[in-house]
């Protein structure tokens, strides 16, 4: 743990912990790998169940990153802000990632779903977030 400076030196930051920033890259990785493994091998259960436990604490680490970086700022900014501030920091990701689940979806060369649920993808798609 080390306390970050800005370039004004009467200005000094929360200090960083640099081990939730290793267990959060470690969390990551598990998650993907186990987004793999249930890709590649669906019928192995036991396995990928342990492994859900890292999607938990990558979701409690970053309740705790959240939380550690605003637990001054909200009385602040106020509610209000602080939402806007987190649409506008996540929603961009959540449409690009929705945008790219789709076309896959809709070119999957391996499979014919999308012409079995092309009304309802769209459907569901189209929906406002």
């Amino acid at each position: 743990m080390h306390v970050n400076r800005t370039q004004d030196p009467h200005v000094i930051t929360k200090p960083h912990f640099e081990i939730l920033d290793g267990l959060r890259g470690l969390a990551a990785i598990a998650v993907v790998i186990f987004h793999f493994m249930r890709l590649l091998f669906p019928t192995i259960t036991t396995v990928l169940f342990h492994m859900l436990i890292w999607l938990l604490i990558s979701f409690c680490l970053s309740g705790f990153v959240i939380a550690y970086a605003y637990d001054t700022k909200i009385s602040q900014i106020g509610l209000v802000e602080f939402m806007k501030l987190r649409l506008i920091r996540l929603h961009p990701l959540v449409f690009i990632g929705a945008l790219i689940g789709l076309i896959i979806f809709i070119f999957d060369p391996f499979s014919n779903l999308y012409q079995t649920y092309a009304s309802k993808t769209l459907l569901v798609f189209c929906l406002p977030v």
